[in-house]
C-alpha cells in the first residue's frame, strides 16, 4: 500500500494513477482474509452454513455496493467489498463461538492481528489523507 503510487505506474502505465485508491482500498481485505474461520468451518464439515453465509456476503456487498458508488464512486464499490467480507468473518466467527465453541483466538493470534489491521487501517487513512 506504501508504495503502490509509485509500482502501479511501472507496472502498468501512468494513466492508471486513478486506480490506485481502489487497489488500496482492495488491500484492506487482508484483515479479514488473515481470519481462517472458513477453513475451520469447512473442516468440520458444516457446508451449509458456509453456502448461507456466502449468500449473506453477496448480497450484502451487492446493496452496499450500490449506496457506497453513489458516495464514494469505484472505491465505494472496493470499500463495499471490504465491508461485506468482513461481515461474513464475523457471521462465521459468531457462529464457529456459539454452534462449536471454538472462539477466534483458538485459530487466530488476536493480538498479531489486530496490530496489522490497526497498521494497515492507519496508513490506509494516512495514505487516503494525502
Amino acid at each position: 500500500m506504501l508504495t503502490s503510487s509509485w509500482f502501479i505506474p511501472l507496472v502498468f502505465n501512468p494513466e492508471f494513477m486513478d486506480s490506485v485508491p481502489i487497489f488500496n482500498t482492495y488491500l484492506l481485505i487482508i484483515a479479514s482474509r488473515l481470519i481462517f474461520s472458513r477453513t475451520v468451518l469447512i473442516g468440520l464439515q458444516d457446508n451449509k452454513v458456509v453456502l448461507w453465509i456466502s449468500v449473506v456476503d453477496l448480497l450484502t456487498n451487492v446493496i452496499v455496493s450500490i449506496w457506497f458508488i453513489s458516495l464514494w464512486g469505484l472505491t465505494g464499490v472496493a470499500l463495499a467489498t471490504v465491508v461485506a467480507y468482513s461481515l461474513e468473518k464475523a457471521l462465521i466467527c459468531a457462529y464457529l463461538h456459539k454452534k462449536h465453541q471454538i472462539p477466534v483466538g483458538a485459530y487466530t493470534d488476536l493480538r498479531w492481528w489486530s496490530g496489522y489491521s490497526i497498521i494497515l487501517l492507519a496508513v490506509y487513512f494516512i495514505i487516503q489523507g494525502t
